[in-house]
């Protein structure tokens, strides 16, 4: 809790521009928001989840950064970071396959790919499809070489 309303005030006294503040958000405010949003989060929360306020806004500012400017890089790159440590791994997965679709993945985005691919890999095994399973952990595979998703 504390953490939470040290989040909220550093929210105020910095003066974090709502999105209702402004009239036609561009894509680099929207980058912007999602950057301290994330900040706040670390901080607030002792774990990331989608489902904790600030991480909830940091990714939606993030996703809109991304759908304003596709050709933009950094904001798909960013989004699928976010994906990742929020652990919504299916959306974590669809943008590193969009972000790697458009670039060369490097070592630190392998790493987060073949994660996001290696987690739905293990959900598929859970729930019995192993056919999904299969496509997924080699994926995983095919993006970083791993002995537990190899088992």
């Amino acid at each position: 809790m504390k953490k939470l309303l040290i989040a909220l005030a550093l929210t105020a006294l910095t003066g974090l521009p709502t999105l209702a503040q402004t009239q036609t958000p561009t894509a680099e405010q929207y980058f912007a928001n999602a950057q301290q949003l994330a900040a706040q989060a670390e901080i607030a929360y002792p774990q990331p989840f989608l489902d904790l306020p600030l991480w909830d806004s940091a990714v939606g500012n993030a996703q809109a950064a991304a759908d304003l400017a596709p050709t933009e890089l950094k904001y798909l790159r960013y989004a699928a970071e976010l994906y990742t440590t929020t652990q919504w791994w299916i959306k974590a997965y669809d943008a590193w396959k969009l972000y790697e679709s458009k670039t060369a993945l490097d070592d630190a985005d392998k790493t987060q790919a073949a994660r996001s691919a290696a987690k739905l890999g293990y959900l598929a095994l859970q729930r019995g499809v192993k056919a999904e399973a299969i496509t997924y952990l080699q994926e995983s595979l095919r993006w970083k070489e791993d002995a537990s998703a190899r088992a």
